[in-house]
């Protein structure tokens, strides 16, 4: 089973790698174009579009891929009901476009959302046709409809930019990358939506996506909520450079997380009869997304201000604390992730919800407590949320799902202290010969992954084997 998640990861793998670097190049070509208020005005407006999205997105097309058996009628019917709340939803913000914008504050997100809400519909288009396909594990299929995706609307919003887009070139290609997607999926798959509508159809889809919804709107909401509270206290500008502070951090999570999340869920549930082999999976799954993961964050984190310099300039360098705070956030997510996927794969979507209000009550506990503290303290209480949510996913899936393991947590907690110490150790001997700039990177880069080739043989010599092992048997 564990050569199936390698096995299915190199498509996964690729289309991350190429969709992430693309972005990169993409957003490194904006940010030298347009300003840090520019990013600020569309990360507000990207709020409303992410929760209106929540809405159609998780619940019943993560029901299609974890039912063994999904009939023509319940695959009609679920594209018809999602268009419509989708339609449904695009009206309701158009109506209350003042409204929203008084809320945030910005008399331009009411131009705006017009636009932007038809992300909305074309995001519920291709949900049913995109959930198939990762049913089938064709991640060969999502690789190449997301990498034409996202070249085409990049290629054509630095168009938009150059010309003086400003904040609408970010919005343009939202909309063109989601059209796209939900079009190539729908001509590329292997399903069209037939005249088939049955309300009944659906109820056991229903029962499954329900919590899985109200789970993913709340997670989408409170995921945003530091958006807002920056936004709303401070200025664009701040809540711009906060925003690129996640981006490298994000992208490496993505990188290693998202392959592994992606690939797992549909294994699991094929799995999840079978106990002894569901806990490997889990457990081989957070192994190979932390040794690799690990030392990447370590490297960004120590050469976080020669990196801004480098590739943004230096009207970006207020990003350097925030990039290093975000480094040790997202250090929880994979955990936190690949436990979740578990917990859903096993059907449990009541016990994800309970655990994901429990998880937003503490945030807003949290979040009111540290706002005393500015910014930074803000930024820190995040830090303990991702905390305390990676050890509630633990704490469910080993005491309330009787899946225990303690070894690869351990393990991941001893493999980030070492890392980090050896870091830190190397960081102070490159900065006694150079301080900055693009020769520090590679000149740490080089010793600090050499160091820590030589400490994972050592000491996680039997992982690095089963990783490669696995890698060449893919």
């Amino acid at each position: 089973m564990s050569k199936k998640i390698l096995s299915n990861s190199v498509y996964k793998s690729a289309e991350i790698i190429t969709t992430q670097g693309v972005q990169l190049l993409f957003s490194i070509a904006l940010a030298r174009i347009l300003s840090p208020a520019d990013f600020g005005v569309f990360a507000l407006v990207m709020i409303t579009t992410q929760i209106c999205c929540s809405v159609i997105t998780s619940g019943m097309a993560m029901a299609i891929i974890q039912k063994d058996v999904v009939t023509e009628k319940q695959k009609s019917t679920t594209f018809y009901i999602l268009l419509g709340v989708s339609l449904l939803v695009y009206i309701i913000l158009f109506l209350f476009r003042i409204e929203i914008s008084t809320i945030f504050g910005n008399d331009k997100i009411a131009e705006l959302i017009p636009f932007a809400g038809i992300i909305v519909i074309t995001t519920a288009l291709g949900q049913v046709s995109n959930s198939l396909i990762i049913k089938s594990m064709k991640f060969k299929l999502i690789f190449k409809i997301n990498i034409i995706s996202l070249i085409l609307s990049s290629f054509i919003t630095i168009l938009i930019a150059l010309k003086g887009g400003g904040v609408w070139s970010l919005i343009f290609q939202q909309v063109i990358l989601t059209s796209l997607k939900s079009i190539l999926s729908l001509f590329f798959g292997d399903w069209r939506p037939k005249l088939k509508f049955e309300i009944r159809s659906v109820s056991d889809l229903y029962s499954f996506g329900k919590n899985l919804t109200i789970s993913n709107i709340i997670g989408t909401l409170f995921n945003n909520l530091y958006t807002f509270i920056i936004g709303r206290n401070y200025s664009v500008e701040v809540l711009g450079f906060y925003n690129r502070g996640k981006q490298f951090p994000s992208v490496l999570v993505t990188l290693f997380s998202g392959v592994i999340s992606s690939v797992i869920f549909p294994i699991l549930s094929r799995a999840k009869s079978d106990k002894y082999t569901f806990k490997n999976i889990l457990s081989d799954s957070i192994d190979y997304v932390y040794i690799l993961y690990v030392p990447l964050a370590v490297v960004l984190y120590f050469c976080s201000e020669s990196i801004i310099l480098f590739i943004f300039t230096e009207k970006w360098l207020p990003v350097v604390p925030f990039m290093k705070l975000m480094v040790i956030n997202y250090l929880f997510l994979p955990l936190q992730g690949v436990l979740a996927e578990g917990i859903n794969a096993l059907g449990r979507t009541d016990l994800f919800l309970k655990i994901e209000i429990f998880k937003k009550v503490a945030l807003i506990s949290v979040l009111f407590f540290s706002i005393e503290f500015g910014l930074i303290g803000v930024i820190y209480g995040q830090i303990f949320i991702s905390s305390l949510s990676a050890f509630v996913n633990y704490y469910a899936v080993r005491n309330v799902l009787n899946c225990k393991l303690d070894l690869a947590v351990l393990g991941v907690i001893f493999n980030v202290l070492i890392c980090f110490l050896l870091g830190l150790a190397v960081f102070d001997f490159i900065s006694g010969y150079i301080s900055t700039g693009i020769v520090f990177v590679v000149l740490y880069s080089i010793l600090f992954l050499c160091l820590y080739f030589v400490y994972v043989l050592i000491f996680r010599k039997e992982m690095l084997i089963k990783v490669m092992a696995l890698r060449w048997a893919a």
